[in-house]
């Protein structure tokens, strides 16, 4: 589609004028008429997008126009999006033209990430007992003997919600076991039900049940993206682990598998050209439950991890490992930092820090990182490394109250710069910059660009960071998935960047900085 004709869509679906939209975005409705015949090209003034992104945004709140939408688009996320911000997002990039399948959906995943509710594993769920699609106890006992037989998109909805209302008869936790790679259309076409599976689902993390997921093969990424966009309150949660199939299959029969242990299975195959679901069987016998398991654990061994969900306790181990772990071939990296980056700090300082710590696990840690210290400086001198962080304010330098960036992660505590260390380390920096062509310090205090991005390393893996309550951290190893993130924050940073131009810039700027701490006897 052209601009005019995606114009013309958001009009319709809207039941927008010219007059109207004119009006939104502060332009002559003449120009609205033109654009919209195709006469006049997409808008150079890139604030003339965004203003029409996000008048359409705040229309676009109906179940028919976010259908339509995600129809058009082939996203299907959309009709499930609760933030106004996120829609405006993704019309910004189909306006401009810049959507592009995968890595579209990579900066939507990464926007979601702090905007997302995540269960707590400590309220209860707030499912209403008179909803339409609760079921009672009587109906659950009434299909518990033998295989139940369920058809059409609709009796797999009943089958799903009877398989869960199981699970929460049950009050307990269980692990469930899943797989599917057949169309989501049933999941996605009633949008109460997809509410109220949120709901149900929402109760059973708070029971601590724990999902193993196995999505298929990773041959169609802007698909996987979008399921893991599905998923992703409850990977944020770290109640799931999810799991891809690394070989290709022709996916011509599709398959989907809930199981959970000792309680309930649902089955179902259909083709891969048949939206409309055919037979779905349910079963509570558990020698049925453990005959698909038996299938579900011989699947899952050839199966490869995704990555991984942590907190600061669980990451703290390995998360400077992956920073700076020595390889025989390391890729390039894009690392953003609240501070001055934690791979770039001085010896002389992490000594201090080891003296300061006292917990003996870190101080080996740190030594052996100081020992290796030498390998960024090996890797710089081949491989593109782009360090975005902001420069603190002056008086806040001199107060020692900067934070030392990943402190809080590796020692479960908060440590400060004092002015001399702070003015040691933007030493260290300019060095690394005067050296090596292929070291790039990006100065911005802006989150707009890789705005969740720890680190990432172009063919191996992306960690990220929620940094809203409760604080998560994912790391990903898909390789088609990481590539798609790379590509993400790569092309932000470039459009937003001369590179060269920032290298330059950025010595001036840190060089003024040295001197001015100087000048006040730092």
């Amino acid at each position: 589609m052209n601009f005019s004709d995606k114009l013309v869509f958001l009009l319709s679906v809207t039941h927008t004028s010219n007059i109207k939209l004119a009006k939104a975005i502060n332009v002559d409705p003449s120009m609205i008429s033109r654009l919209r015949k195709g006469r006049r090209n997409i808008p150079r003034n890139i604030n003339h997008i965004k203003a029409m992104a996000k008048y359409f945004a705040k229309r676009c709140n109906g179940e028919y126009q976010r259908f339509t939408l995600a129809e058009i688009l082939g996203m299907e996320r959309i009709r499930t999006f609760t933030e106004e911000q996120l829609i405006e997002d993704v019309l910004l990039e189909w306006l401009s033209g810049t959507m592009n399948d995968g890595i579209n959906n990579a900066g939507l995943f990464l926007r979601a990430i702090d905007c997302c509710m995540i269960p707590n594993n400590k309220g209860e769920s707030d499912i209403d007992k008179n909803d339409v699609f609760n079921l009672d106890s009587k109906r659950i006992k009434h299909v518990e003997d033998g295989i139940n037989t369920f058809f059409g998109n609709e009796g797999k909805r009943q089958a799903l919600e009877l398989f869960l209302s199981r699970i929460l008869e049950q009050k307990k936790s269980c692990i469930i076991k899943i797989t599917t790679d057949e169309n989501t259309e049933w999941l996605l076409e009633n949008s109460e039900y997809t509410k109220y599976l949120s709901k149900i689902l929402n109760k059973l993390i708070n029971m601590k049940c724990y999902f193993k997921i196995i999505i298929p093969a990773v041959t169609n990424l802007n698909g996987i993206l979008e399921l893991m966009n599905l998923w992703l309150p409850y990977i944020l949660s770290g109640n799931i682990d999810m799991y891809y199939y690394p070989r290709l299959k022709d996916g011509l029969f599709r398959r989907t598998l809930f199981i959970a242990s000792d309680c309930a299975v649902l089955s179902s195959t259909s083709i891969s050209c048949c939206k409309e679901q055919s037979l779905t069987l349910l079963g509570f016998d558990k020698k049925v439950i453990s005959g698909f398991e038996n299938e579900f654990d011989g699947y899952i061994m050839l199966c490869r991890k995704i990555g991984r969900t942590y907190d600061f306790e669980q990451y703290r181990s390995i998360f400077f490992r992956h920073a700076l772990e020595r390889t025989g071939n390391f890729p390039n990296c894009i690392s953003r930092s609240r501070s001055l980056s934690f791979t770039t700090i001085p010896n002389d300082i992490l000594n201090r820090l080891m003296d300061s710590c006292g917990i003996t696990s870190n101080r080996t840690f740190l030594e052996i990182m100081m020992r290796d210290n030498c390998h960024l400086y090996n890797v710089i001198e081949e491989q593109l490394f782009i360090d975005i962080m902001p420069l603190a304010a002056f008086n806040d330098i001199l107060k020692g109250v900067v934070p030392i960036a990943g402190s809080e992660i590796i020692f479960g505590k908060q440590y400060y710069y004092s002015a001399y260390d702070y003015k040691k380390h933007l030493v260290n920096l300019l060095e690394l910059l005067e050296r090596n062509v292929n070291y790039y310090v990006i100065l911005d205090d802006e989150y707009d660009i890789c705005q969740n991005i720890i680190h990432i390393k172009e063919g191996a893996y992306v960690i990220l960071l929620r940094k809203k309550e409760p604080i998560s951290i994912i790391e990903i190893s898909e390789n088609n998935m990481v590539a798609a993130f790379w590509e993400c924050v790569y092309r932000k940073v470039i459009k937003k960047y001369k590179l060269d131009v920032k290298r330059r810039e950025s010595i001036f700027e840190i060089t003024k900085l040295i001197q001015q701490l100087e000048h006040y006897g730092v």
